[in-house]
């Protein structure tokens, strides 16, 4: 077999080794200099001066002498030259679409494009899509062309600021060796240049590869295979065919080789049946690869997901040995970051008054049992603050309360002394990172004081820019925190050239493995397709020659195939489940090698294709289980006779028996997320809201035309209250928020429309908004007579023409409920409407005949469908056997509940995990 392709380069290295130091390797990647290094010395025989060996970016870095700048100080450097160049300051919309910018900026730079032209180009075909004839410009759409049009300056005072100071983010520094290549190529301290194993190059990269090569002072190694390389219609070999075959006269390997399939002894496509399946699948052949010898480097297996990493640890056979994971794992996968980032959800939830400060409960409970914070504290702080909350069931946790807890401990103290803004947050949080290092320091555990040492690099960063900033609101610092965050890597534990490797796609290049396992090999995965956000529209990436998806495709095309070049087995594996985004189809590559491989390889090895017969549960979730025990069993009786059922707590006991159990049994809360735009519950709640206000003050009385009209002048005044009290952590001035308060005012505009077209033909008497009903139902458990109490908030209650009608709002669409459907009440989730509707009819039936009543729904998006009626039938009443069977239902449902044969468990629940608000209890 021949030698792998860095094991050729360590060869020639070596035949060459008189220059030594005097030479740079250029590398797509470290990952590919750490193999490259081995390879040299398991090759050398005799002491050999290695070369200086580098990764693309810290060549045109050192070419240049730039100093590389850490994403934070980018972006604030950014936002710094847009207040520049505008005169504008909100941050807070600067980080909205500051990122993006960033990240275009970049494209333009390692691409050449001259940003003058470029830019301004783009402001005449935004002014051009927002131009029609006969039409004034809103002032949105003058906003909008007006930060067009100062987009280049706003570039060109970015960059000129980060090289006075002798910085510069990757492009930028493309960029500026370029511009003066002879001069930085002059001051290299290397006498020669060998660039190894690239494909797809960006315009700099191919001017600094044109200069380097034609001038003899580089070579190129090409790491290429005639399979696709000689096919011109391959997308693997797009790039080497159309760009760099100028080079071949300067490059060491002219003649592609034939490796792919030359040396393959097994080829197996597997569809697995869900992503955990494929874990076990890749957990089967590495049992099955270890019977050949031990596991080691020349073993791979390659993530096209690479959420798929921690399922597939948890496959990961026992005798497996040691294994290297390259990909590093994101800050926002440790518990820790957990906790820091809800410390900004309980800095901006903080309200003052008379009491002095208080906290809303739901924002607390998530950091009460934090173990990193009861480390701070001999005693269990946490514990105590959570069971005065449930026992007195608070909604708010205020300060004179908690005082006697909280004087238990300075630094629990310290933690709810209210931040006013993020400087104040951050700086506790510096001091907090600085409390737990010191805790860690007996604990023969290197991990956290890492873990740590980065979150501080983190906090520090934007202390010191946020300093030199107008103050940014808690939402917004929140998502920079985690934007930072998930772009941080902590390298996994492990030696990086020994045993099984764990990798990604691109990670892979230049890397050759005899054994290879692909997961989600999946179309839209493998490749990705459209990903990532833009502001250059596609036609512009055309025109200025910038990588588009297309070329994207060639670049995994040729990162999937080069895989094949050694390798003696091969499995690719995919989720074959239907129904599912991004699942059911193999990727293109895989029907391409049907298609292609036993002809174009002479049929030495045949491709096995088979289906894994495995039904393992989706990330492992039924390996546990909760048992209705009398303690268990007591707590949800408790809840049924005294806190009682709603509608809303039947149909999640319906769709998920343990998100009941979590939500009202343990009363496990799920923190209330911090909205940089106002979402759709958001929105929903706030015309709801609004509505109540404008409504109240004509509770018990007729509607009238003058009783409207004076709803209709006090409308907006109401809409900005309510949008002050439900979405404090942002404006409502601009962008999507903006428009979102415009779409309130024509909603609130149509239900009062509404209203006043019906009272010209009915006469329609307010009874009740948002009020409160309960009852006690008799209900048959397994032969018991147990009493059950029923209650549940209402809209709006009205009397129209003699009937009593139920007004249920909704945020979403809305269908109407139809009652044959009652008797699937019990195991059919789709029936939660209908389940709403039963349940207040039920609850007033102690306060009006039957057949008064009229149970409806009203779409808070849609006024001008009007209500929607049971069976859509406004004439549709209730009768007595309706609710007779809504009991038997409920008879079923609760039946299954207090079986103490079955227990809280995750297992058959798969297809409504998703719809969870406790997946990562599951997982």
């Amino acid at each position: 077999m021949t030698k792998r392709f860095l094991e050729q380069v360590a060869e020639r290295l070596i035949q060459h080794a008189e220059a030594g130091g005097k030479r740079a390797v250029v590398l797509p990647n470290r990952r590919a200099g750490v193999f490259l290094r081995y390879a040299i010395s398991q090759q050398s025989t005799s002491p050999t001066l290695s070369p200086t060996i580098l990764t693309i970016e810290e060549f045109f870095f050192q070419l240049t002498g730039l100093v590389k700048t850490e994403q934070v100080e980018q972006l604030f450097a950014l936002y710094h030259a847009y207040s520049e160049v505008t005169g504008q300051n909100d941050i807070d919309d600067f980080l909205t679409w500051g990122p993006t910018f960033l990240s275009d900026c970049n494209e333009l730079d390692t691409n050449l494009v001259d940003a003058d032209a470029f830019f301004t180009e783009l402001y005449y075909d935004r002014e051009l899509r927002n131009w029609k004839p006969n039409e004034e410009l809103t002032e949105m759409q003058k906003d909008y062309l007006a930060f067009w049009k100062t987009a280049k300056d706003i570039y060109k005072t970015f960059t000129s600021n980060l090289l006075e100071q002798n910085k510069a983010y990757g492009g930028l520094a493309y960029r500026f060796a370029i511009e003066d290549l002879e001069r930085f190529a002059d001051s290299l301290p290397f006498e020669h240049v060998l660039f190894v194993g690239f494909n797809a190059l960006n315009k700099a990269e191919e001017a600094l590869f044109d200069f380097f090569l034609k001038s003899g002072k580089a070579d190129a190694l090409w790491d290429i295979d005639s399979y696709y390389f000689n096919d011109t219609n391959h997308k693997a070999g797009q790039y080497f065919r159309n760009r760099y075959q100028r080079w071949w006269p300067n490059s060491i390997w002219k003649n592609p080789p034939k490796n792919i399939g030359q040396h393959t002894e097994r080829f197996e496509i597997i569809e697995a049946k869900n992503n955990a399946s494929q874990c076990e699948v890749a957990g089967e052949i590495l049992a099955q690869l270890s019977e050949l010898g031990p596991l080691n480097n020349k073993t791979a297996i390659v993530l096209s997901d690479e959420q798929l990493l921690h399922p597939l640890l948890f496959h990961l056979p026992q005798d497996v040995g040691t294994y290297n994971i390259t990909m590093g794992k994101a800050l926002t996968q440790f518990p820790l970051y957990h906790l820091f980032d809800q410390l900004f959800v309980v800095a901006a939830s903080a309200i003052s008054g008379k009491k002095g400060w208080a906290y809303p409960a739901s924002a607390l409970k998530p950091i009460l049992f934090s173990p990193f914070l009861s480390r701070l504290s001999d005693e269990p702080i946490g514990e105590e603050l959570f069971d005065f909350i449930s026992t007195k069931n608070a909604a708010l946790l205020w300060e004179n309360a908690a005082a006697p807890i909280l004087e238990k401990s300075s630094n629990w103290a310290a933690l709810l002394q209210p931040k006013k803004d993020v400087l104040k947050l951050l700086g506790y949080m510096n001091g907090l990172i600085e409390q737990l290092r010191i805790s860690y320091l007996d604990a023969d555990d290197r991990v956290p004081i890492q873990l740590l040492f980065e979150f501080k690099k983190i906090t520090n960063q934007l202390i010191s820019h946020q300093r030199n900033t107008d103050l940014i609101s808690f939402a917004h610092m929140r998502s920079l925190f985690r934007q930072v965050c998930t772009a941080t890597k902590l390298p996994y534990e492990g030696e990086p050239l020994q045993g099984l490797q764990i990798m990604g796609v691109l990670e892979t290049r230049a890397l050759d493995f005899e054994n290879i396992i692909v997961l989600s090999a999946n179309e839209s995965i493998l490749p990705k397709g459209r990903t990532g956000n833009s502001f250059i529209p596609h036609v512009f990436k055309q025109q200025y020659d910038i990588q588009t998806f297309k070329d994207r495709d060639a670049i995994y095309a040729y990162s999937f195939y080069r895989l094949l070049h050694h390798a003696k087995r091969v499995f690719l594996v995919y989720n074959g489940l239907e129904g599912k985004m991004e699942g059911g189809e193999p990727s293109r590559f895989i029907m391409q090698l049907k298609a292609e491989f036993e002809a174009k390889t002479g049929g030495k090895t045949k491709i096995q294709s088979y289906i894994a017969d495995h039904a393992v549960t989706e990330n492992a979730i039924a390996d546990w289980h909760i048992e209705k025990e009398a303690e268990v069993l007591e707590k949800i009786v408790h809840f049924l006779q005294h806190r009682g059922l709603s509608a809303s707590s039947i149909n999640k006991l319906v769709r998920n028996p343990l998100d009941f159990y979590f939500q009202y049994i343990v009363q496990l809360r799920v923190p209330d997320a911090l909205e940089e735009n106002i979402e759709a519950n958001t929105f929903g709640s706030i015309v709801h809201h609004s509505l109540e206000v404008l409504y109240a003050p004509y509770i018990g009385q007729v509607l009238t035309q003058d009783a409207i009209d004076t709803m209709f002048t006090k409308a907006s005044e109401v809409l900005t209250e309510q949008f002050g009290k439900h979405y404090q952590q942002g404006t409502i001035d601009r962008g999507m928020n903006h428009l979102m308060r415009k779409a309130a005012d024509v909603l609130v505009e149509e239900a009062l429309k509404l209203d006043a077209e019906r009272i010209k033909k009915e006469r329609i008497r307010l009874i009740g908004l948002e009020e409160t009903y309960a009852r006690s139902l008799e209900l048959n458990l397994h032969g018991k007579a147990v009493e059950v109490k029923l209650q549940g908030k209402i809209d709006r209650i009205q009397e129209v023409d003699g009937i009593i009608e139920i007004i249920d709002y909704k945020t979403g669409k809305v269908n109407a409920p139809r009652l044959e459907n009652l008797s699937k009440i019990h195991n059919d989730i789709r029936q939660d409407k209908l389940v709403q509707l039963l349940v207040y009819a039920s609850l007033l039936e102690q306060h009006y005949s039957l057949e008064s009543l009229r149970p409806c729904l009203q779409s808070l998006r849609s006024w001008q469908k009007g209500l929607v009626y049971l069976n859509n039938q406004k004439g549709k009443t209730i009768h007595a056997e309706d609710l007779d069977l809504l009991k038997t239902e409920l008879e079923l449902i609760l039946e299954q509940l207090l079986d103490t044969t079955q227990p809280f468990t995750p297992e058959s629940l798969q297809d409504r995990l998703r719809y969870s608000d406790y997946t990562s209890i599951y997982s």
